[in-house]
């Protein structure tokens, strides 16, 4: 995974970047949200990444069901609902419409379309940010499922998000690109 450098104003924003990941690997950047979107916005290969952006909207009309239902369909894959909304631990919500979700779990629902992605590298921005507790340990679960045949890269201004879920951390910032030890 390459990034070129780019500059505003003669000020160096986001040096050469040259990041090898394998499969069943997930490295996190902390960085600003000008420079995720620099990053995001370098991934043009719509065959290699699937991009999550925070402010990504979801079908608010849409029940649970009827969501996990569509995304099966225009995905093709051959999951049943029923399995699905028992995986993503969503049965109970299953007849509720999006837009009647608490703020966490409507965040959840929507970064559940990372499960559908078929491309082989996974690109979450602050995909923690909005969960509550048990949100984010379901949809940890979830990733961590996804880890054994995707990679997956997580750029977030938190450190603590990227530990949750990172095998490599770097942070990027106007002193550069530069590997975190996070080895407790």
């Amino acid at each position: 995974m390459q990034f070129q450098p780019m500059y505003e104003d003669g000020e160096l924003l986001l040096p050469k970047i040259e990041l090898t990941m394998t499969s069943n690997q997930s490295i996190g950047i902390i960085t600003d949200v000008k420079r995720k979107q620099l990053l995001m916005n370098q991934l043009v290969d719509r065959s290699q990444y699937y991009l999550f952006r925070v402010q990504q909207g979801e079908y608010m009309r849409l029940s649970v069901e009827e969501l996990i239902t569509f995304l099966i369909q225009v995905t093709e894959r051959n999951e049943r609902v029923a399995s699905l909304l028992d995986y993503f631990a969503l049965k109970e919500d299953r007849k509720v419409k999006i837009k009647d979700l608490s703020s966490s779990k409507r965040m959840y629902v929507t970064l559940l379309r990372v499960f559908f992605a078929h491309q082989p590298t996974l690109v979450l921005e602050e995909p923690y940010f909005y969960l509550e507790e048990q949100d984010r340990r379901q949809f940890k679960r979830i990733l961590d499922d996804l880890l054994r045949e995707k990679r997956v890269l997580i750029l977030t201004s938190n450190l603590e998000d990227a530990m949750i879920s990172c095998d490599a951390i770097y942070r990027l910032n106007e002193f550069g690109f530069h590997p975190l030890d996070i080895r407790g």
